[in-house]
């Protein structure tokens, strides 16, 4: 059943290709026959990437605001050991299993969203 439907696609295909470059008023007609279908198949389209682009984005923005609240939260907590503790900072980066790099990184990332807010 589905290949029938194939060729008969192919062949409608054809036909249509070359009532295209024949008879410009037939052409017309048809596509304007079509045009309630061919609208909806592009807006459903458009839809489906904006919806897609929209969720991406969310997932994003999502894992981004996680990144800053983990980063804020490690770093505050080796601050406090390195101040109230008095602990070096790669005693306190290891208390709380991350590396000097690595809270330096986070250091970066909660300034970086600081002036992000700020420009806006």
């Amino acid at each position: 059943m589905e290949s029938v439907l194939q060729i008969a696609s192919k062949t409608n295909r054809k036909l249509f290709n070359e009532l295209k470059k024949e008879d410009k008023n037939m052409y017309s007609a048809l596509v304007e026959l079509m045009q309630p279908e061919i609208d909806e198949a592009v807006n459903k389209a458009v839809s489906e990437a904006v919806s897609k682009a929209v969720r991406e984005a969310v997932q994003k923005t999502k894992k981004e605001t996680w990144n800053e609240a983990s980063a804020q939260k490690a770093v505050e907590a080796i601050n406090n050991a390195m101040m109230k503790l008095g602990m070096s900072k790669e005693k306190a980066c290891a208390f709380m299993d991350t590396t000097p790099e690595q809270y330096d990184e986070y250091k970066l990332l909660i300034q970086g969203f600081d002036l992000g807010s700020v420009e806006k």
